[in-house]
């Protein structure tokens, strides 16, 4: 009974003592995108006489979020494409919804946006748009693709109590072998 207080004791201070241990992980997640074909759309119909200024766009981007939450938002970590040399498109941000990922220059809590004649750009899973101050907007298509990803390692917290856990359970063990040896090999419930 002194044993089981004890482990039961020492698990209390252990949750109290690594609250890391229930925080949610952050990871980080890169990803690369390809997008070409793109037209010009005055209000909303496709306009071909346009010549787009950018007709392919590639390049890869990371981003950092709880992937057990349901949505995030946030900052681009870091972004590069083919385009770096062109100063149109300012910083880029991520809106993760239910799974789906979007990202662009104009982001809110409800995605991204590409507003006419403000410079912005967006990207999603399987299109992408961009805007010129000049007021036209031009739409591709292609991909967003996550990079191969690598398994967290665990934290060291999460090893502890996983440590802990072995130790408790040893100390159990061992508790009852000399309990055993104690009563010549047999456990008594009643003393006469």
């Amino acid at each position: 009974m002194r044993v089981q207080s004890t482990i039961l004791a020492l698990g209390l201070a252990a949750i109290v003592l690594l609250p890391e241990a229930s925080q949610a992980e952050l990871v980080t997640r890169a990803y690369t995108f390809a997008y070409s074909g793109f037209a010009a759309h005055v209000h909303g119909a496709p306009d071909l006489s346009p010549k787009p200024p950018i007709d392919h766009w590639a390049g890869s981007f990371s981003i950092t979020f709880d992937p057990s939450a349901s949505s995030a938002a946030g900052s681009v970590v870091s972004f590069s494409s083919n385009l770096d040399s062109d100063p149109r498109f300012g910083p880029f941000a991520f809106v993760y919804d239910f799974g789906a990922l979007m990202v662009g220059t104009d982001c809110g809590s409800l995605g991204c946006a590409v507003r006419s004649g403000l410079g912005s750009a967006a990207l999603t899973e399987n299109s992408a748009a961009y805007s010129l101050p000049n007021g036209i907007l031009f739409f591709g298509s292609g991909s967003l693709k996550p990079v191969s990803q690598v398994n967290a390692v665990p934290e060291p917290s999460t090893w502890a109590l996983l440590l802990f856990g072995f130790a408790a359970l040893g100390a159990m063990k061992f508790g009852r072998r000399v309990r055993a040896s104690l009563f010549g090999g047999r456990l008594s419930a009643s003393s006469s």
